[in-house]
């Protein structure tokens, strides 16, 4: 009777995928929704990995083996956590460390999206329910909320050349949306979809791209942060400061948050990041191992945030690897590093169709902008963030045709799909 209820829960990802929307964007919408307390918050956050789990136990002949990576990546979240039970120096760190876990828990979606069925099933679903939900928040959100909410369009927008008609449209008039309702001042909703754009077209002109030109653009991002890292240690040049470094003009829109401010697009909001992400690692002796997911790093720039007096921790930042370095230190980089860069060597050199190569050296590029910002956060971005990594490891995308690719992006609305 038990697994009866317990078959159950995979029943309710849809409507977790919905919790998750509004976990998306409540930061940035003016009223907030009592959700019964912090703690039947999280366990409610939680039901969503949950649900993962017990879909791949019952399912297991029908799933393939979880790679090396992954179980790696598993368990040095589980040591982070363990090693976060003896960091925490008060309730909140306890509690920092369930938010920050939480967020990190979406990576057991490998064990439910490496099936393309699941993934057009959550995503049609999530349309089906998000497209009234989203005119009737808009008037309460801010334009940072906007790209947020529409992330799911950011992956669809992809596959573009393949929907049928009336999904162009729909994808289209979200492009719109995020353009017309959403704050230009927030860059990373902005570039998300014109990358997705970007992909678009070269899926649509592919029988005239060149597949040295998709590898030669593969190794450019996987090594890029690398280079840009040691220059900018190095003091020879600074990426983030490219303004100065380079002599351009600055570049001003209307500010995310007050409209009557103009925001620098140039402006540099990371250098000092890493500065206190390195320097706090080194005082603390934690670069090795990380300090674990209770803890924060020390701030000097962004001040009486802590809980404690007198400790000045920030319990994370906008970079998504300074977080991980933060929490799981340099073996922890490398790991989640891995995750990402053998997932698209994986699509570009081993998969059957153009479209999945695509995929591939998006992972990388989302690999390169995890040195500039993609938050940790239990969110939508967070998801179609970890979706795109799981389509490269599933054996069924890789052995997918360009034909079959594109039945499965037209499958994505279509309700009858077959499901395993």
């Amino acid at each position: 009777m038990l697994l009866v209820d317990m078959r159950d829960i995979v029943k309710l990802i849809p409507f977790l995928i919905l919790l998750l929307t509004w976990e998306s964007v409540q930061q940035w919408v003016s009223f907030n929704l009592f959700l019964g307390g912090w703690w039947i918050h999280h366990f409610l956050k939680l039901m969503l990995p949950m649900s993962f789990v017990v879909y791949y136990f019952h399912h297991k002949t029908l799933c393939q083996k979880t790679p090396k990576i992954f179980k790696c990546l598993y368990g040095i979240i589980i040591l982070g956590t363990l090693y976060g039970v003896f960091m925490s120096e008060g309730y909140k760190d306890f509690q920092g460390m369930i938010t920050k876990l939480t967020a990190w828990t979406l990576c057991l979606g490998w064990l439910y999206f490496q099936n393309p069925s699941n993934i057009s099933k959550v995503t049609r679903d999530w349309c089906k329910y998000s497209i009234p939900l989203f005119f009737i928040l808009l008037a309460f959100m801010q334009g940072e909320a906007v790209g947020r909410f529409l992330a799911p369009y950011a992956f669809l927008l992809i596959f573009l050349p393949y929907l049928e008609r009336k999904w162009r449209i729909i994808v289209l008039i979200a492009v719109a949306l995020v353009l017309l309702f959403g704050a230009l001042g927030a860059r990373s909703s902005i570039l998300r979809f014109a990358i997705s754009i970007f992909f678009a077209i070269i899926i649509y002109f592919q029988k005239y791209i060149p597949r040295f030109a998709i590898k030669i653009t593969l190794i450019t991002l996987v090594v890029s942060p690398i280079v840009f890292l040691w220059l900018g240690i190095s003091g020879q040049f600074n990426i983030f400061q490219i303004q100065e470094e380079l002599g351009w003009d600055e570049v001003s829109v209307q500010d995310s948050f007050n409209k009557g401010e103009q925001e620098n697009l140039t402006a540099d909001t990371r250098t000092f990041l890493y500065i206190e992400e390195i320097q706090s690692a080194l005082d603390n002796n934690y670069v090795l191992y990380g300090r674990s997911f209770a803890r924060g790093y020390d701030s000097i720039v962004i001040s009486g945030i802590d809980w404690k007096s007198g400790r000045n921790e920030r319990w994370s930042c906008e970079v998504r690897m300074l977080n991980v370095f933060n929490y799981l230190g340099i073996i922890g980089v490398i790991i989640v590093s891995l995750v990402y860069l053998i997932a698209a060597f994986k699509a570009v050199y081993q998969s059957r169709s153009f479209t999945m190569q695509i995929i591939g050296v998006y992972v990388a590029f989302r690999w390169l902008y995890g040195w500039i910002e993609d938050f940790d956060r239990f969110d939508l971005i967070n998801l179609y963030l970890w979706i795109p990594i799981f389509m490269c490891y599933s054996n069924r995308f890789i052995e997918m045709t360009e034909n079959d690719f594109k039945n499965w992006a037209r499958s994505i609305f279509k309700p009858n799909t077959r499901r395993c």
